[in-house]
Formats: structure tokens, sequence, C-alpha cells
């Protein structure tokens, strides 16, 4: 599998350190894809890319974050991570929520997307 390999990788900073530090907690329990696959007293989180930002909106404050914490409030936080924020890094984690989440995507496209 080709993966591109930045020369020079910037060090996370703000509250970005907080999602960057959640990989090694949560590494043991996740396969090659970045689903979590075993179970651990971490979280109860299928994806690593949402345990993640789990992470970093427990230990950050920062205002920037508000549209995530919106979303983790109401039940969506999976949505707005692995579609809204889409990154192609996590997508064998998109992949599997949406082929396994039909009806929550779409109540979060008809009730958060589309209603605004």
């Amino acid at each position: 599998m080709n993966k591109y390999s930045d020369p020079n990788p910037t060090k996370p900073s703000d509250q970005w350190i907080y999602y960057s530090k959640a990989l090694p907690k949560i590494k043991e329990y996740c396969n090659e894809k970045g689903l979590i696959i075993k179970s651990n007293s971490l979280t109860q989180e299928k994806y690593l890319e949402v345990y993640s930002w789990e992470e970093m909106l427990k230990n950050s404050d920062s205002k920037k974050l508000g549209q995530a914490r919106k979303m983790q409030a109401i039940g969506f936080l999976d949505c707005y991570v692995l579609i809204t924020c889409f990154h192609d890094d996590n997508y064998e984690q998109f992949l599997h929520f949406v082929t396994n989440n039909k009806e929550k995507i779409e109540n979060y496209f008809d009730n958060i997307i589309v209603s605004r």
C-alpha cells in the first residue's frame, strides 16, 4: 500500500497535542485499518479517529472545537469526524462507518446538515 510520508512533518500544537496522544493509548486495541476491534476500558467507540477526537475534546477547552462539542453532545461526533471532517488517511474507518450506519448518516444529513 502506498502512503505519503511528509519529509518535514509538523509537530502537533494546541488541542492537537491531545489528539496525537490518543494513538499510543488505544493502538493495541485497533487493527491496521484504525478500527477498534478489542474490548478495552478506554472507550466504547469503534473508530480510532473518533476516539482521538474524544480525547482532544476531553482534554482541551479550545473554542475552536465548539462545533465538535455540539456534535458530541447530540450523538453525532462520529458523523462529524468521519464525514464532515473527512480525511483520506481515515478512508477505511469512513468506509466501515458508512457501510454500517446508513440510518444514522441520513438522520445527520436531514437534521444537521440540511436544516442549517
